[in-house]
C-alpha cells in the first residue's frame, strides 16, 4: 500500500500494491457526488451548467458534451460557425487541462523536486514558459466562454454572447505569439528519459474530419467502429468494492482513451507545426506505454493552438450568427434518449439523458474518460510492477515509478466519481 494518497493528480485515491503477487489495485476513495441523480427532474436546458460543477479542471468539456447531447435527443441542427466556435472552446479547454497536468503534475517528478513551486525557484525560464502559456489558455476561454472556469456564454443551439471581430484578431496574435514557447515546452517533455513498459491494449477515440474532437462515431484500434449513440452496449463499467469509481471495459478488453489513442490514430491529421515535432513519435495500441501520454499532451498543445489560430482565420472570414436572446425547447412528443459525446482533454466524454414530454430529465448517465481508462491503467501498474521486480528494484524505487505512472495517465478522479 502506498503510505498515503497519491499526491500530484486531480482528487484522492490510493494504489494498494501486492508486491509478492505482483498484484496492483487503485482504490478511489473520493465520494460519490452523484450528479446523475441530482439532474433527475430538472428541466434539461440546465444540464450543460449543472454538469460543468463535476469538474474544474475541464467544466468546459461537460458543458459542450451535454449541450452535443441535448442537440442529439431533440433535433436542433447548428450552423458550421456555431460548430466551429466549440471546437476553438475545446482546443482552449484542452490546452488548459494539458498544461495544468503536464507542469505543475508530471514535471516535478523528472526534475527531481517535490512540487511545481519548487520548480519556480530552480526553473525560472521554465516556470515563465508555463505562465505565459496558462494566460493564453485562460484568455481563450473567456474569450468563447465568458471565463476560464465554468463557461456563462455557451447554450443550446447556439451561444449567448459572441465574441467581435477585433477579439478574436487580438487572440489570434496572442496565439501567435506563444508558438516558439509552446515548442520550447514540447522538447522539455520530449527529452526527458522516461519507464519503458509494454502491454497491448484497445484505443478508442471519436472519428470525424480532421484531428477530431466532435463526432458521432467511435473509431477502434481493432479497426472496427460504433455509433455514438450505441455506447451503453460498448462500454461496460464494472464496480469494484474497493472504489467508488467504476471501471471500463469494451467487450472486455482494456480500453484506452485520451491524448495518446488520439495521436495514435491521428498523427497523421496534426496541424503543420506539431506534426514536425512528433516526427519520431510514433506509439502504437500494440505496444501501449502510459508514458508516453505525456509526450502526447505536449504535442497536443501545439496542435490545438495552431488549431485555435486556423479557427480564427475561418470565423473572421465568416459572418457571425446573431446572438438569441432565448431559445424555447422542443418538448419530445415521447420520452426520448439524448446522447452526445466529444473529445475531452483525457479522452472521449459521454453524456446521455432520457427527457419526458414536459421537457424533465428522467433518467441520466454519464461515462468520463478516467472511467474508461481505470481498468487499462491497474494492468499497466501490475506490468510495470513486474517489470521493476525483475530489475530487482527496491519497493521505494517501485512505489515511486508507480506513482509517476498513474500520474502519466492524468485521471480526473472527481469526474470519475461525478
Amino acid at each position: 500500500m502506498l503510505p498515503e494518497y497519491i499526491t500530484k493528480i486531480e482528487g484522492h485515491g490510493v494504489l494498494n500494491i501486492h508486491f509478492k503477487e505482483c498484484r496492483a489495485r487503485l482504490e478511489v476513495t473520493e465520494g460519490e457526488r452523484l450528479f446523475e441523480a441530482v439532474l433527475l427532474g430538472q428541466d434539461v436546458s440546465r444540464a450543460p451548467f449543472i454538469t460543468s460543477r463535476i469538474c474544474g479542471v475541464c467544466p468546459t468539456a461537460h458543458n459542450l458534451a451535454s449541450i452535443r447531447a441535448i442537440e442529439n435527443g431533440l433535433n436542433i441542427q447548428v450552423d458550421e460557425t456555431i460548430m466551429d466556435l466549440r471546437k476553438l472552446l475545446l482546443s482552449g479547454q484542452i490546452i488548459f487541462s494539458h498544461l495544468l497536468h503536464l507542469f505543475f503534475l508530471v514535471l516535478p517528478d523528472y526534475y527531481q523536486v517535490p512540487s511545481a513551486l519548487d520548480i519556480a525557484k530552480k526553473f525560472p525560464a521554465e516556470y515563465h514558459l508555463a505562465l505565459n502559456l496558462k494566460r493564453l489558455s485562460d484568455k481563450l476561454l473567456t474569450t468563447i466562454g465568458g471565463r476560464p472556469i465554468h463557461p456563462t456564454t455557451t447554450m443550446i443551439g447556439g451561444f449567448l454572447k459572441l465574441p467581435d471581430k477585433g477579439e478574436l484578431i487580438t487572440l489570434k496574435d496572442d496565439i501567435e505569439d506563444v508558438l516558439d514557447e509552446a515548442q520550447d515546452l514540447i522538447k522539455i517533455f520530449q527529452n526527458i528519459s522516461y519507464p519503458q513498459i509494454q502491454r497491448p491494449s484497445e484505443y478508442l477515440i471519436l472519428s470525424g474530419k480532421d484531428y477530431a474532437v466532435l463526432g458521432e462515431t467511435v473509431l477502434s484500434s481493432s479497426k472496427d467502429q460504433f455509433s455514438v449513440q450505441d455506447y451503453k452496449s460498448e462500454i461496460k463499467e464494472e464496480i469494484k468494492p474497493y472504489s467508488t469509481a467504476k471501471f471500463g471495459r469494451r467487450r472486455n478488453r482494456t480500453i484506452n482513451v485520451g491524448a495518446l489513442p488520439r495521436m495514435a490514430m491521428m498523427k497523421d491529421r496534426l496541424n503543420p507545426r506539431a506534426k514536425a515535432l512528433a516526427e519520431n513519435f510514433n506509439p502504437q495500441p500494440s505496444t501501449h506505454n502510459p508514458f508516453d501520454n505525456i509526450k502526447a499532451q505536449a504535442l497536443e498543445i501545439m496542435h490545438f493552438l495552431e488549431e485555435g489560430s486556423s479557427v480564427i482565420d475561418k470565423l473572421l472570414n465568416a459572418k457571425l450568427p446573431q446572438t438569441p436572446t432565448k431559445i424555447t425547447l422542443p418538448k419530445p412528443a415521447k420520452p426520448v434518449w439524448a446522447i452526445g459525446a466529444i473529445e475531452a482533454p483525457r479522452g472521449t466524454l459521454y453524456h446521455a439523458y432520457e427527457i419526458d414530454t414536459h421537457g424533465k430529465i428522467i433518467n441520466c448517465d454519464i461515462v468520463t474518460p478516467t472511467v474508461q481508462n481505470l481498468t487499462s491503467l491497474e494492468e499497466d501498474a501490475e506490468t510495470l510492477l513486474r517489470e521493476l521486480q525483475l530489475d530487482q528494484k527496491e519497493p521505494k524505487i517501485c512505489i515511486k515509478e508507480l506513482e509517476m505512472l498513474i500520474r502519466a495517465y492524468d485521471p480526473c478522479i472527481t469526474c470519475s466519481v461525478h
